[in-house]
């Protein structure tokens, strides 16, 4: 690994956030572990992007709708509650 040394204007907190959240000894070591991951994260990006719209996904949030669905085939009104 070429190592430069390059002086540049860091926003401390999030400096000191970031090596905490990675377990880092110091930012600089923080700095090159980010960097790292979105170079690591551009072709797992891409690939998603690539089948955007193409996946079903299933989950809490189509659970809720398919019984919102539900409600509205009954004839049910959202938001509403009966008298």
């Amino acid at each position: 690994m070429a190592v430069t040394k390059t002086s540049i204007r860091l926003d401390t907190q999030v400096a000191d956030e970031t090596a905490k959240i990675l377990s880092a000894k110091s930012r600089t070591e923080a700095v090159h572990t980010a960097l790292r991951e979105i170079v690591a994260l551009k072709p797992f990006k891409k690939r998603i992007n690539k089948h955007t719209g193409e996946l079903i996904l299933e989950g809490r949030r189509c659970a809720k709708r398919r019984r919102r669905d539900h409600r509205v085939a009954q004839g049910k009104a959202l938001g509403k509650r009966a008298p």
